[in-house]
């Protein structure tokens, strides 16, 4: 925020003081500078001193800014800087009780006796900005912005000292970026000077209670971003954004704006705001909207309509009394991103036909929406249509599923979803998936069907009922990522022929598959055929016994990650790894502390030499807490010697093991952990 406030000033600053260049007019500025615009100054003559105490050529006998008391300050001389007319410069003093003094000086060098001063005294202050009247005169009219530290909740804190007409809290037509804009006649009376609004770019008031708005930005022809977030608003009068035609971001999230079916926000607050392309109303006390609620903000790309997470304390949108109406978001056609996570949200108005009206309809551009963590129980054919843009879609933490018939999305609830490539329905209540669920939806890489860890109090999905159908990823030959843990997922059906379709049949490009933490006793041959591009497979914490079938792995060239962990395995054919060459990470162990779960143990299977063949890319294998006899550590010890990739390798702790063989590999560098 600083930065802003800086650069905003600077600019005004710097574009006044090159324009008065021509008048040899010379100024020393303190503390608000840019290197930027201090070359810029520079190069126009003009001098500057950032630092009180640091540029001492500039200052003969100016006291030390943290060891002069203000009236110690008034006392200061600028004597050798009689080419300066007029010289304006802050300083700041903490005090005993952790408040600060914000010393405001204007000097007249050819008469040190004229002195006008101001003494603000206020919780945390930060640094001072001026800037200057182009009419100004010796003695005349200038302006000072004092712009405080926003983290300061309550500006009605600041005590002024002789100063005339301010306002606790929010002016009514004066803004700067964290400022309160004043014009200085020369004397110690300070008011607001309202014509100043014409020149405002940005008005930041984050936390600072403000209650009302009125035609607070009547004046404010040349504003471009508005940011009100953390106040008290509870309402928006038809007219509070009346003109506002250069503004891009207006910012109310964390207010407390309600309205009802009976009072709703009025359809036409921001009817003037056609450049607007940043709404927030995200924390407010939201609970439905009157008809075209966005009207004339045509160019709005970023729509923020959600509670965040953690807000304890805060308002919260509501959505739960009945579905956002069917023209809640009508003529937004350049919208981008839409979210309404968190807010009850129970239904969707779903277009009734081609061209007719649903909640999203019209929003052609929309390639990011959020609906998760709501309470939406079934999603309608149609709720979707026309979102052809729409690249990632949030259905996580809802209740889908839930409702007749049980378990299911209609067959065609994504057709029309042709650029989608990213789709979260974690966490819902899923049981099973109709014939080709995800018809049209060619391009999705990221689909997300798992439950979260500790996610009690929320949907599961659950598949135990009967396997996956055999189609239910049909044509998703972009897809890379495929989440189904936690699901319960007992079977998988196998590619019964070569070209037959199996449950991961045609996902050629899939690179990682998580099947961690289901009931799978048993995997066929052809469970994993065609799956050429997969890196990552995570079968951990499943009931796998053995042997695994011998050809299991055998299409997985590109396989570097095998979790097998946490299963019920007791023994493995010769080669049970073959064809993956290129396995990096190959864990069987048992992970501590998983009491409940399945435990792998090899004690009655001796590992032969052979078993590690081929797998010339292998870094690290685990056999940790797997009761490997002594002759199987031996022979896994042997087999690794030979092999330059290995970097560590687990084994149980276990009596008979050739220490002389662990001692050669940790010689040669590898990590040899006893589990």
């Amino acid at each position: 925020m600083g930065t802003i406030v800086l650069s905003l000033v600077s600019v005004v600053l710097v574009s006044f003081l090159l324009s008065r260049q021509s008048q040899s007019t010379k100024i020393l500025v303190s503390e608000v500078i840019d290197a930027e615009s201090r070359r810029m100054l520079s190069d126009a003559g003009i001098l500057i001193a950032s630092n009180l105490r640091d540029d001492r050529d500039a200052f003969k006998n100016t006291y030390s800014c943290i060891a002069t008391p203000p009236t110690a300050m008034l006392q200061a001389s600028l004597v050798g800087l009689p080419q300066f007319p007029e010289v304006f410069f802050s300083c700041h003093m903490p005090t005993t009780n952790g408040e600060f003094y914000l010393k405001l000086e204007r000097r007249k060098a050819s008469n040190m006796k004229s002195v006008s001063s101001i003494l603000v005294q206020g919780s945390k202050c930060r640094r001072t900005v001026f800037t200057f009247d182009s009419s100004g005169a010796p003695g005349g009219v200038g302006y000072v912005a004092f712009v405080f530290d926003p983290s300061v909740a309550d500006r009605s804190d600041h005590k002024w000292s002789g100063v005339g007409g301010t306002e606790a809290g929010l002016p009514a037509n004066c803004f700067v970026p964290n400022v309160s804009c004043y014009k200085w006649t020369g004397a110690t009376t300070i008011t607001l000077k309202s014509t100043c609004a014409n020149s405002i770019a940005e008005v930041h008031f984050p936390s600072a209670k403000i209650t009302r708005l009125k035609s607070t930005f009547k004046h404010m022809a040349e504003v471009n971003q508005i940011h009100l977030n953390n106040n008290e608003l509870t309402d928006l009068p038809p007219a509070t954004f009346e003109n506002l035609n250069k503004v891009t971001i207006l910012n109310l999230h964390y207010n407390s704006i309600t309205n009802s079916i009976a009072s709703p926000i009025p359809a036409n607050v921001f009817k003037g705001m056609t450049e607007l392309k940043t709404l927030n109303l995200m924390n407010n006390a939201l609970r439905t909207f009157g008809p075209d609620p966005f009207q004339g903000t045509t160019k709005l790309a970023n729509l923020y309509l959600h509670n965040d997470i953690n807000t304890s304390g805060f308002s919260q949108n509501n959505f739960s009394a009945a579905p956002l109406p069917a023209d809640v978001f009508k003529g937004l056609t350049e919208l981008k991103t839409l979210i309404l996570s968190r807010t009850q949200l129970s239904s969707i108005v779903p277009e009734p036909f081609p061209g007719g009206q649903g909640t999203f309809s019209g929003l052609a551009n929309l390639e990011y929406l959020d609906l998760s963590v709501n309470s939406m129980t079934t999603l309608q054919n149609g709720t979707f249509n026309g979102l052809t843009a729409l690249k990632t879609l949030y259905l996580h933490y809802n209740q889908l599923g839930g409702a007749p018939p049980l378990g299911a999305l209609p067959q065609q609830v994504f057709f029309g979803l042709t650029n989608l490539e990213t789709l979260h329905l974690m966490n819902n209540a899923l049981r099973t998936f109709g014939p080709d669920p995800f018809q049209g939806t060619t391009k999705i890489v990221n689909l997300y069907l798992h439950n979260d860890i500790n996610t009690s109090g929320y949907s599961q999905n659950n598949f135990s009922a009967a396997p996956l159908p055999a189609d239910a990823f049909k044509g998703l030959t972009e897809l890379r990522n495929l989440a189904l843990s936690r699901t319960r997922l007992t079977s998988i059906i196998p590619e019964p022929f070569p070209g037959g379709q199996g449950t991961f049949s045609g996902l050629s490009k899939l690179e990682n598959l998580d099947l961690a933490v289901n009931s799978l006793t048993t995997l066929q041959a052809s469970t994993f055929s065609g799956l050429g591009a997969l890196q990552n497979l995570q079968l951990s914490y499943n009931n796998l016994t053995g042997p695994l079938p011998q050809n299991l792995f055998s299409g997985l060239t590109n396989l570097e990650t095998l979790n097998l962990m946490n299963n019920a395995l007791t023994t493995f054919d010769s080669d049970p790894f073959q064809g993956t060459k290129k396995i990096k990470s190959l864990s069987l162990h048992n992970d501590i502390n998983t009491s409940g779960y399945s435990q792998n143990s090899f004690s009655g299977w001796v590992l032969p030499a052979s078993m590690l063949g081929g797998l010339n890319s292998l870094s690290g294998i685990n056999f940790g807490r797997t009761a490997l006899s002594a002759q199987s550590i031996n022979n896994l010890l042997d087999a690794a010697l030979p092999m330059n990739s290995v970097a560590a390798i687990v084994i149980p702790p276990t009596a008979g093991v050739d220490n002389a063989k662990i001692t050669a590999l940790q010689v040669r560098g590898v990590a040899v952990n006893v589990q």
